[in-house]
C-alpha cells in the first residue's frame, strides 16, 4: 500500500511541478511580486525534492524485488543440493557474472550461502532507505501545502480534467 502512496505522491509532484510558479503567482495576488516569486521558488524546490525522493524510493523498492528473486533462486539451488546425496563430490558449472566456472558442489554451496547473507544485508539496507525516504516525503507531502495552494491546485486540476 505504501508503494501505491508513493506512486500517487509522484504523480501529484509531476502535476504540481508544472503549475507551481503559475499557481503561486496567481494565488498570491495580494502579496508583492517579490514575495510571490519567493513563495513559488520555495514550493518548486520542495516539489523537486519530493520527486527526487519518490524516485529513489521506487528504485530501492525495485532493488528489493530483484534481491528477493535472486534469494529465491539461491534457495532453490541449495534445496536441490540438499536432496542430492552425492553433490559434494560432483563438479557443477556456476555462472559468476559473465563467465561459467566448474566447481565442486561443496564450494558452490559455500558461495551461494555467502551470496544469501550478502543479499539479506542489501535488502535490509534498501528497506531502511525506503523508510527514511518515506519519512522525508511525509514531511513535504504536497497535500499538506498551505490552504491557498491546495485550493488553487484542486481548481486547476478540475479545469484540466474537464
Amino acid at each position: 500500500s505504501y508503494l501505491r502512496a508513493v506512486h500517487q505522491i509522484q504523480s501529484e509532484v509531476h502535476f504540481l511541478c508544472s503549475s507551481t510558479f503559475r499557481g503561486a503567482l496567481r494565488m498570491s495576488s495580494s502579496l508583492p511580486t517579490s514575495e510571490a516569486v519567493g513563495v513559488a521558488i520555495g514550493l518548486h524546490g520542495q516539489l523537486k525534492e519530493a520527486e527526487t525522493i519518490s524516485e529513489q524510493i521506487l528504485q530501492d523498492k525495485n532493488l528489493i524485488l530483484e534481491y528477493q528473486k535472486r534469494m529465491a533462486a539461491n534457495r532453490e539451488l541449495l534445496s536441490k543440493y540438499r536432496r542430492d546425496e552425492d553433490f559434494r563430490d560432483k563438479l557443477y558449472y556456476l555462472y559468476l557474472g559473465g563467465f561459467f566456472v566448474k566447481l565442486p558442489g561443496a564450494q558452490i554451496q559455500s558461495i551461494v550461502k555467502k551470496d544469501q547473507d550478502r543479499l539479506k544485508e542489501w535488502i535490509e539496507l534498501a528497506r531502511r532507505q525506503v523508510k527514511n525516504g518515506l519519512r522525508k516525503l511525509e514531511q513535504i507531502r504536497p497535500s499538506e501545502r498551505p490552504k491557498g495552494v491546495v485550493d488553487l491546485l484542486l481548481k486547476e486540476s478540475k479545469q484540466v480534467q474537464s
